[in-house]
């Protein structure tokens, strides 16, 4: 296995506790909610345009915008009327597979597996559960590559009992930001 402390890592939804998490209503491109529209549908039955609205706090003719905008790009939306319609992706849809070099993909491992051994930091958990997420989807060569890379490479981190706590650091910079 590549991602170390596995036992940490929640299952969570595509975007965390809610379709918009780590997103205010303002930062949220119309790329990014679009992109996240596909993984809404991609991961349910049926959703309705005014539930997509309230999700990604936006009014309803922007969902409709952003809904035309993915079916002009290729993405078979399929839009049902009524009391239980809502849009759905057709049924043979998906996304191909991000592709990475071997080389990416060791430095991705090295460093998130790097920022997963620092305790106190508030990435810890999510770098885990984005490495997880990223192993699920390597070929199975590059996987077994990266494994006996990281396997290999590790990084020395000590922590002391006089050490800044990491978390309130990042907290301060973040709010300082």
């Amino acid at each position: 296995m590549i991602v170390r402390d596995l036992s940490d890592v929640c299952q969570r939804e595509v975007f965390g506790s809610g379709a918009n998490a780590g997103y205010s209503k303002n930062e949220m491109t119309k790329t990014d909610r679009m992109m996240a529209i596909v993984l809404l549908l991609r991961s349910r039955k049926r959703v309705s345009a005014q539930t997509l609205a309230d999700m990604f706090e936006m009014h309803i003719r922007t969902i409709y915008s952003d809904v035309q905008a993915l079916c002009e790009a290729g993405v078979p939306i399929l839009s049902l009327p009524g009391a239980d319609g809502g849009y759905e992706l057709m049924s043979e849809y998906f996304i191909p597979p991000v592709i990475f070099s071997l080389d990416v993909a060791v430095a991705l491992f090295l460093g998130g597996n790097f920022i997963a051994q620092r305790k106190g930091t508030p990435f810890s958990q999510t770098i885990t559960t984005a490495l997880v997420k990223l192993e699920a989807i390597l070929p199975e060569e590059t996987r077994r590559s990266v494994a006996l890379t990281t396997e290999s490479i590790t990084f020395s981190v000590s922590e002391s009992d006089d050490a800044i706590d990491m978390k309130e650091a990042f907290a301060v910079l973040t709010q300082a930001i």
